[in-house]
């Protein structure tokens, strides 16, 4: 409960108060023309059928039924003529029962270069598919999609190096993002080298040191209530055996809005994203032979309606293939959700979402509560 009360101290600093006041009384002129601060901070308690830690995928997924404290989040976006940036500090408390944090992100962008290029560099989340650039803040539900965690990690692809995008010179937004670098997570972050040889030997096929991907995009709006975001991502780097994997991905991200450029209004989001992976292995594990190559796909497809400033819910569908040579279980997951907004903007929210997960020889379930405080004073740099 020590977790919870630390967000509800954030939130009775700002109860009274829309973030756009907020904005205007303290963040206006001078310094905080370029550079805007962010806060953010969620907690989720729920009941599930079997161990909470258990059922989630991603490391800011609910872990503990008596509350986990899924983030913290501090950090500022810098937008200065040229030259862009964002950094942020990460503090989180789950089934560990330990205070994990760390800069989940800290870079250096410079955009509006010759021939329509921009530049990126330092820790930062990979442009691949539609959702793994996103903070906690952006989802639409209470954790992330099993295949993202599953095939980018539990901290999704965050990697320490740059990336470059290029844009073509149309009227819909057609680019492509090249990126290299070194694979990152949390625990590298607090415990270094130590926790690194630990996770050889716990995640043997996740990604390991350097990276190269591969993204090309295009955004097409017909007119101002549609849009259309089309992506195909690759992905390659070495595992923790030391051989090579590869993630191949295609999304597709449909909205549309009642008031199309204006706020408010109803409106409506499909999201889809199809994985697939090969992994090569040593041939051996946990002193079974087993083929040097393995493939697995998943996918998933979220629906987001708003009906008012107030009110949105939606649903989720997601499964994951199995690999039995390295005893990972297929796995389905639906989770209906609903989210209520009191102050009818996004700065506090209380979601309710239920989990039902289809094992092989199990189903669980999972209800989960979660409140979350969500302030920025400009735009975030992604």
């Amino acid at each position: 409960m020590k977790q919870l009360k630390i967000l509800i101290t954030l939130v009775t600093l700002t109860l009274n108060l829309s973030a756009d006041s907020f904005e205007k009384q303290i963040f206006q002129g001078g310094i905080w023309e370029h550079l805007n601060p962010h806060l953010h901070a969620y907690h989720a308690m729920g009941d599930t059928s079997t161990e909470a830690s258990t059922l989630a995928a991603g490391a800011h997924d609910p872990s503990r039924e008596d509350g986990t404290l899924q983030a913290i989040e501090f950090g500022a976006s810098l937008d200065y003529d040229h030259l862009q940036g964002f950094i942020t500090y990460n503090t989180s408390y789950g089934a560990s029962q330990e205070w994990e944090g760390g800069i989940e992100e800290g870079f250096i962008k410079l955009v509006e270069l010759p021939a329509d290029f921009e530049v990126r560099g330092g820790k930062m989340l990979g442009r691949f598919g539609a959702q793994n650039t996103q903070h906690i803040h952006a989802w639409a539900e209470v954790d992330r999609p099993i295949v993202l965690s599953q095939f980018l990690g539990e901290d999704g692809l965050n990697i320490k190096g740059v990336d470059i995008t290029g844009f073509l010179p149309t009227e819909e937004i057609i680019g492509a993002t090249v990126g290299f670098g070194r694979y990152q997570t949390h625990e590298e972050e607090s415990h270094g080298e130590e926790e690194e040889e630990h996770e050889e030997e716990s995640h043997a096929i996740e990604f390991k040191r350097n990276l190269a991907s591969l993204r090309f995009f295009l955004h097409h709006n017909p007119n101002d209530f549609n849009k259309w975001e089309l992506g195909a991502s690759y992905l390659e780097g070495k595992n923790s055996l030391d051989r090579r994997t590869r993630v191949y991905g295609l999304d597709a991200t449909y909205k549309w809005r009642e008031n199309g450029l204006e706020v408010d209004g109803k409106a409506f989001t499909l999201q889809n994203e199809l994985l697939w992976r090969t992994i090569k292995t040593n041939g051996t594990f946990e002193d079974n032979n087993i083929d040097n190559k393995q493939d697995q796909w998943g996918f998933y497809s979220s629906a987001l309606y708003t009906h008012n400033t107030n009110w949105d819910g939606g649903a989720r569908v997601e499964q994951v293939s199995d690999i039995k040579d390295l005893e990972i279980e297929k796995r389905t997951r639906l989770s209906p959700h609903l989210t209520y907004y009191p102050l009818k903007s996004h700065l506090l929210s209380i979601r309710l979402q239920y989990n039902h997960d289809i094992l092989e020889d199990r189903s669980e379930n999972g209800i989960w509560l979660q409140f979350g405080f969500s302030f920025s004073a400009g735009p975030e740099v992604r």
